[in-house]
């Protein structure tokens, strides 16, 4: 055992090790900070400073986060068992902080999802065995349930989605609030202030990587935390809350149409309507979030509102994908117009400096074809506006965004006011010029209202990393809208283009502080990602494969060959329409699920560039072994496993399976341009391979007659 685990139990036991290294570090920043050693810094000006509060309750955050983490996916006894196992395996001498890392990581008791619950003070103790200083833990829960320490309230203003600005905030509060129990269990006041800022309108909320928490269970064994939630656990609270978001989702689903419709979504549409844009992904982000957490309810009660009584799963469904469709399709937008701001606002400035250069021509009298007598004030106002607009400057930065916009605004209204002078309001001519010469400039400051703030705050608002472990309820309602229309692959891009999202949970700090580690975890998550989109759409091949049955089914037994020669009296019976037309239309379907996945294009997921053909092909693979693994099991059966005594004749097996063999291969010959692969090879290099893995080599050979569909053994 030793030799063969050693590695592993290394692994683990400097994993834990690594625990206790990081709480020694915590608490020696502390004291170190205390004593002076970092000149002008003390606790209050490090959780007054806006980055310095943010890690400083990340700390304690992610410390906490890692002791659930540890006790739900390594039990206890695990634990135990590997942490003793090192211990003989390396003797005392070799093992570091061996006193500290038993008490780490000695069981607490608590199974996951046992019938009798959590045990007694769990995990409060757990937590206590850390003794982290409770002054500065109060400190730190006093600075998360006051502030907005990450300024979420700019990304979403509206007072009614305070809940979805300060969630992150309200994860990291219910997780330190066990490093302070006394808070949880007496402190009514502060509990009263927490419930009432952060979840006055939800109680399921999400840690770490989208792990949901039930608060109505969790707290329930609280007194302070408990009677603090009990005006959000009300019925008549919860039923308005869902009521609010029944209402919102039947707005949204309203929204999302009018603008998913074919050739509304252009540059100069979302140039004159992004604050309207922003304010509806807001509330169908805000919408889905309590919807897709709150079905998670695990009260009866509850569950009969959020769930029975709710929005059907199909409806959540849409909602996901229409919104990740729009956020998309705007995305695409405000980038493509940031790579060309700059070009634009002087191509905009350019035709402007022409227009009003033209205009003070046109009245010194002199130009061809005109009848307006010279006006030399008009002239000179016309050709100084000409200059003022010229030096006009285009600055990447806020400022100079507002400055220049202010002054293209005052230029505006300068050439509003002009209508009011005789020569100008009696020629229609010049109003129309002056109208075209106003909206280039109302162009130039929509151009510059379009800044990368936009699209940070588009990436906030459409965040799904809280969805990371519940999109999978939803896989199955995945499969039932590809099934019934193969083209929604196409949404489906956009819906994993947003759960990219989840990226930015581990990789945030891991990026900011330069750590080689960037790679290694960016990779491990994009490759969850992908397999994510895999179990997704998997349910092409299954419902190429099914199609395929019927197929085979027309090819083989229903459909006759065409003679070579063939009288014409007989041509209407010999031709078979009615099984022909039942033939074309299981093959088009074919087609639609092929067309819809191909539809995707490719798509970097993370690290990971994701080829919709690929994932077609090795979709295809699985399914095929899958099929012909099944007929050569079911096949190859040569005694009646219900009467031993009772044999089946080994040849006329062999000729069934030979068969049926047949019966795939001519079928998957027929539909392979359909589904743009290589049928016949792909069946014949994964049938080979079956029988490769599946027999030994010294106990037979084989040879399959491609021509014939025979299988020949030779034994």
């Amino acid at each position: 055992f030793q030799e063969t685990h050693d590695d592993i139990l290394v692994r683990f036991y400097n994993f834990f090790e690594g625990i206790v290294k990081y709480v020694t570090d915590i608490k020696q920043y502390f004291d170190d900070l205390d004593e002076g050693v970092f000149l002008q810094h003390d606790r209050e000006t490090v959780l007054l400073d806006p980055d310095g509060k943010q890690l400083v309750c990340e700390i304690f955050y992610l410390l906490g986060t890692i002791l659930i983490f540890l006790d739900l996916r390594i039990p206890g006894r695990i634990r135990e068992q590997l942490v003793v196992a090192h211990y003989r395996s390396h003797g005392e001498s070799q093992v570091t902080n061996f006193e500290e890392v038993v008490k780490l990581t000695r069981a607490t008791g608590f199974v996951k999802n046992h019938p009798k619950g959590q045990p007694n003070n769990y995990p409060q103790d757990y937590f206590a065995r850390l003794k982290l200083d409770e002054e500065l833990i109060s400190a730190v829960i006093n600075r998360l349930s006051s502030d907005d320490i990450y300024l979420q309230t700019r990304t979403f203003p509206d007072p009614v989605h305070r809940s979805t600005a300060l969630a992150n905030q309200a994860a990291m509060l219910y997780v330190i609030l066990y490093f302070t129990p006394r808070t949880l269990q007496s402190n009514k006041h502060k509990m009263r202030e927490i419930v009432d800022r952060h979840f006055n309108d939800n109680w399921i909320i999400t840690l770490y990587m989208g792990v949901a928490v039930d608060l109505s269970l969790e707290w329930s064994r609280y007194k302070a935390a408990k009677q603090a939630l009990e005006n959000t656990l009300e019925i008549d609270n919860v039923r308005r809350s869902h009521d609010v978001n029944a209402r919102t989702l039947v707005r949204c689903e309203k929204d999302l149409g009018k603008y998913l419709t074919e050739g509304v979504l252009t540059e100069i549409y979302v140039l004159d309507h992004i604050n309207p844009l922003m304010n509806c992904l807001r509330r169908c982000n805000v919408t889905l979030r309590w919807l897709l957490l709150h079905r998670r309810t695990r009260d009866k009660k509850f569950f009969e509102i959020v769930v029975t009584n709710g929005a059907p799963t199909e409806r959540i469904v849409t909602l996901l994908l229409n919104t990740a469709q729009l956020e998309y399709k705007f995305k695409q937008i405000l980038n493509g117009i940031l790579d060309t701001k700059e070009a634009r606002w002087g191509e905009c400035r350019n035709q402007v400096v022409e227009r009003l250069t033209e205009l003070s021509k046109y009245f010194t009298g002199e130009m061809a074809l005109t009848r307006v007598e010279a006006d030399d004030n008009l002239k000179t106002y016309f050709s100084n506006l000409a200059q003022e607009v010229q030096a006009f400057e285009f600055g990447d930065s806020q400022l100079a965004g507002n400055v220049a916009g202010r002054k293209i605004q005052n230029t505006i209204a300068a050439l509003n006011d002009l209508e009011r002078y005789e020569a100008v309001d009696t020629s229609l001519q010049i109003k129309q010029f002056l109208s075209e010469t106003c909206d280039l400039l109302t162009q130039m400051i929509r151009v510059v209202n379009v800044t990368s703030t936009v699209v940070a705050r588009l990436g906030t608002v459409s965040d799904l990393s809280y969805a990371w472990e519940i999109i999978n309820d939803y896989i199955e309602s995945f499969h039932e809208r590809v099934r019934r229309d193969p083209r929604a692959v196409v949404l489906l891009r956009a819906t994993f283009l947003k759960l990219v999202s989840i990226l930015d949970v581990p990789l945030a700090r891991i990026l900011a502080s330069e750590s080689p580690d960037f790679e290694s975890v960016a990779d491990y998550y994009s490759g969850e990602l992908v397999e994510l989109v895999r179990r997704v759409l998997e349910v092409i091949p299954v419902s190429i494969f099914r199609i395929l049955r019927e197929i085979i089914k027309i090819l083989s037994n229903e459909l006759a060959p065409l003679p070579l020669k063939l009288e014409t009296v007989r041509l209407k019976d010999a031709s078979q329409l009615q099984k022909r037309e039942q033939l074309a239309k299981h093959t088009h379907r074919i087609s639609v699920f092929a067309e819809g996945i191909l539809a995707m294009e490719e798509t970097k997921l993370g690290m990971i560039e994701i080829d919709p053909r690929e994932v077609l092909e090795d979709g295809i693979r699985k399914e095929l072994v899958r099929t012909m693994s099944d007929v050569l099991h079911r096949g190859l059966v040569f005694q009646d496993p219900k009467n031993p005594k009772k044999s089946y004749d080994t040849e006329a097996q062999l000729k069934m399976i030979a068969t049926q063999l047949q019966g795939f291969k001519t079928a998957f010959e027929y539909i392979q341009d359909y589904v743009s692969i290589y049928g016949l090879k792909m069946w014949q290099e994964e049938f080979s391979r079956i029988v490769q893995v599946s027999l030994p080599r010294q106990f037979c050979g084989y040879v399959f007659d491609g021509m014939r569909g025979e299988l020949l053994f030779l034994f």
